[in-house]
């Protein structure tokens, strides 16, 4: 009984955890490219929380033209900019989910 309590005591605080949004310090943007058949962008920028320095932007993102459009703009303008990001995926590369000017 005390076993199946923990086990869907265990399951609750597993599925209401996750990762807290993160913002990165300002940085002017560089290589950002679409390299593969599903449509992602990638950028680089400085490296922050769990990424390794690079940022996908999900091609499934409601806001994906207006991000990309931005993040470009600011790597023409050598202007800094700052992503946000919600956690990381398989390989350490931030998911971005939003982007502002300083």
């Amino acid at each position: 009984m005390i076993r199946n309590i923990l086990l869907i005591a265990t399951f609750f605080m597993a599925a209401t955890s996750h990762a807290a949004v993160v913002v990165t310090t300002p940085d002017v943007p560089k290589n950002l490219n679409i390299y593969n058949e599903g449509g992602n962008a990638y950028v680089d920028i400085t490296a922050h929380g769990c990424s390794d320095g690079r940022y996908q932007i999900p091609a499934s993102h409601v806001k994906f033209d207006a991000i990309f459009s931005l993040i470009l703009a600011a790597q023409i303008s050598g202007k800094p900019i700052r992503l946000r990001f919600d956690g990381c995926n398989a390989n350490n590369q931030g998911i971005v989910i939003g982007v502002y000017l300083p």
